[in-house]
């Protein structure tokens, strides 16, 4: 994982009052997805205990807790993009040579084309089932 003081000096300087506004919005939803991490792992030891340590298991854990790591994805997600970041696990990419990390990020990269393209089509589609509706 990168430094922060590193990762700030990347963040790009917000010169007009469009990007500053652009800036303070990926950075609150930057924050809403770190308190949410929080959240996901208080409820996740709660109901680790709970089903284990008690007996009891709690309801619904395992559906909020997907819910909530979809919201802390799309959250992160204009932040991380802001600092022109991806939200992935860098446990492998830090131990990477520099050759190996290049064609990572390029798979990454084409990995997010191809979801993005998947996501318009199945939009796309639905809207016009919408409309003919």
């Amino acid at each position: 994982m990168r430094d922060p003081a590193e990762m700030e000096q990347e963040a790009p300087v917000a010169s007009s009052p469009i990007h500053r506004f652009a800036a303070a919005i990926s950075g609150t939803g930057g924050l809403v997805s770190s308190v949410l991490i929080l959240i996901v792992l208080a409820i996740t030891a709660a109901g680790v205990w709970m089903r284990y340590v008690i007996g009891r298991p709690l309801v619904g854990i395992e559906e909020a807790t997907g819910f909530l790591v979809v919201a802390i994805v799309m959250f992160g997600a204009a932040e991380a993009s802001r600092r022109d970041d991806h939200i992935r696990i860098d446990m492998i990419l830090d131990k990477a040579s520099p050759g190996l990390r290049r064609w990572l990020d390029v798979w990454a990269h084409l990995s997010v084309l191809v979801f993005s393209v998947v996501l318009l089509a199945t939009a796309w589609h639905t809207v016009s089932f919408s409309r003919r509706f």
